[in-house]
């Protein structure tokens, strides 16, 4: 790992070369963890907590908080300079004994401006984060999707759908309520890490950081941002195993009870943070659900609020409604949008408007736009299509109502609905044209003139997506770079140029159309082709094996 001797300026930092060189140190630990060579993957992560390149890039995470889709931006001093930023970097170490390492993290929904100290908190998380991560990546069971790299909250909902559409059972359906009272100590020896990380670790447990300060977001909202950058990691450290003591007690049931095939059904267990869901048969319902009570009392957690339903009921997930329908003699599951998500968008939308009586139409637009669209984007891989339409018609009658009440002298309601909501328009949305005499619409003035319009688009013009599902072994440390290549590209390691031939070709040979694996070698080959249109040579540049390749220059 580069030492970078010699400091360039903070914005001349290639923070692609500094992800990498972090990346293959994260890859070296779960490779050590899956051998259970725990020596070696504490000297990897002593190392990495020491390199200069995890600190600079805990400090530019500290800065500006990424979170898959969203980034939130900390508002930080006008006084930060690169220098000072360098200098936090050098001097971040864990387990300092200083009077603020004491104070509480910053948490995702904090609106004040953070002080430097505040902030080397939050990049101490980050590091921690970095060194602990691929080692629990190796060992966390299947079923957890929540707070993972490269996992989505949709693969819960897929795999909920795959585990009841074929027949009806039953469901338990559980959240935890407070994750304040859970146990410090036996998450520490769960943890079982070197010395710095577990001290810095009990200060942070000892400020209460799993308390969540997040009050003004939606429902689906808490179980994406959870309290501090460290807090979603513990939390699945803290919940590792219930899976595997529930298969435990399944398969001692089932040796128990030979006599009764029904109780070898299988019993299905998903989880997403604090929210989980056990999908079993129904004569074992109500004893699962007190396994997994008196597993949860053990670590010190005995408020969970939990439910008991039949999947032809339908119960509510994520911010989901999934429901079994029997439509001619099939059954058939259906994902929609849970009634408790669209009232608590009407009711935050209506808000904004209510706050907004004397704003002109740009800035309320500016205001409802981001949550409309991160709401939309959130459920378009359910079922969504009509919600969106019953969603667009509520909020046009809250927009009517905001518009026909600003009254203007010698402004009919006619001049009223041409000013803001103008006929004849067309409007292009993601690549796509629409045409609609009822979109509201509003203009600002620059400081130099210039006239700066925009619209607020409607949900229903954000179509319904199809989702791929997660490999149940998959992990970004775990080097199938085809399969994250196809899968996000964000976590695609190859160069630029390669991995976008590579998503284009759907992972396949241009020669052999054999499908790529990851300890191929491939090599990208420029050829000229006649354009039939005009005529003229153009290159093109495709992805092959390298065998494939000299096997044809042979012949």
């Amino acid at each position: 790992m580069s030492n970078l001797k010699t400091k360039l300026a903070w914005d001349q930092i290639d923070w692609t070369k500094v992800q990498q060189r972090i990346f293959r140190i994260q890859r070296r630990i779960y490779r050590a963890k899956t051998k259970q060579n725990i020596t070696v993957v504490y000297y990897l992560q002593n190392k990495l907590i020491n390199s200069l390149d995890a600190k600079l890039l805990a400090v530019n995470q500290a800065i500006c908080l990424k979170n898959r889709e969203n980034t939130k931006k900390i508002q930080l001093n006008d006084d930060l300079t690169g220098q000072k930023k360098w200098q936090l970097a050098n001097s971040l170490k864990l387990n300092e004994k200083s009077s603020h390492s004491c104070q509480r993290p910053i948490t995702m929904s904090s609106k004040q401006k953070p002080t430097i100290v505040l902030l080397k908190d939050l990049a101490k998380q980050n590091l921690v984060k970095m060194a602990l991560e691929p080692e629990w990546e190796a060992v966390f069971e299947n079923s957890v999707y929540g707070f993972r790299p490269g996992r989505h909250y949709y693969d819960a909902i897929e795999q909920i759908f795959i585990n009841i559409q074929s027949e009806p059972k039953y469901v338990i359906n559980a959240k935890i309520e407070d994750l304040t009272q859970l146990n410090c100590d036996l998450l520490l020896k769960k943890l079982n890490t070197i010395s710095n990380i577990k001290n810095q670790l009990k200060i942070w447990l000892n400020a209460n950081i799993f308390t969540d300060d997040s009050k003004e977001t939606f429902e689906y909202e808490k179980s994406i941002f959870k309290g501090g950058i460290l807090t979603p990691l513990l939390l699945n450290i803290a919940f590792h195993g219930l899976e595997t003591h529930l298969n435990q007690w399944y398969s001692n049931l089932n040796h128990l009870n030979k006599d009764h095939p029904q109780s070898a059904k299988q019993i299905s267990f998903i989880r997403y943070g604090e929210n989980f869901v056990i999908i079993t048969p129904e004569q074992v319902t109500e004893e699962a659900k007190f396994v997994v009570e008196k597993w949860f009392l053990n670590i010190g957690l005995n408020k969970i609020k939990t439910h008991i339903c039949c999947t032809t009921t339908g119960f509510n997930f994520l911010g989901f409604h999934i429901i079994l329908i029997n439509k001619n003699h099939k059954y058939r599951c259906r994902i929609h949008i849970s009634r408790e998500s669209k009232k608590e968008l009407l009711i935050k939308t209506r808000l904004i408007i209510q706050n907004n009586k004397a704003s002109s139409s740009y800035i309320l637009i500016k205001k409802l736009t981001p949550i409309l669209l991160q709401w939309a984007t959130y459920f378009q891989y359910s079922q969504c299509l009509k919600d969106f339409q019953k969603i667009d018609q509520a909020i046009f009658g809250q927009l009517r109502a905001w518009v026909f009440r600003r009254k203007a002298p010698g402004m009919n309601r006619h001049a009223l609905k041409e000013k803001y909501f103008p006929s004849g328009n067309i409007y292009k949305f993601k690549g796509k044209t629409f045409k609609n005499n009822w979109i509201l619409c509003g203009q600002s003035k620059t400081l130099n003139g210039k006239i700066i319009k925009n619209y607020l688009p409607k949900l229903s013009w954000i179509s319904r997506q199809k989702f791929l599902k997660i490999k149940e072994n998959a992990s970004i440390f775990n080097s199938d770079h085809i399969y994250w290549t196809l899968k996000l590209k964000n976590y695609s390691h190859f160069k630029p140029r390669l991995s976008h031939l590579i998503r284009l070709q759907k992972g396949q040979c241009a020669l052999c159309q054999k499908t790529f694996s990851p300890i191929d070698q491939m090599k990208i080959i420029c050829f000229d082709s006649l354009s039939h249109s005009n005529q003229s040579s153009c290159v093109h540049s495709q992805v092959v094996h390298k065998n494939c390749l000299l096997s044809k220059a042979s012949f």
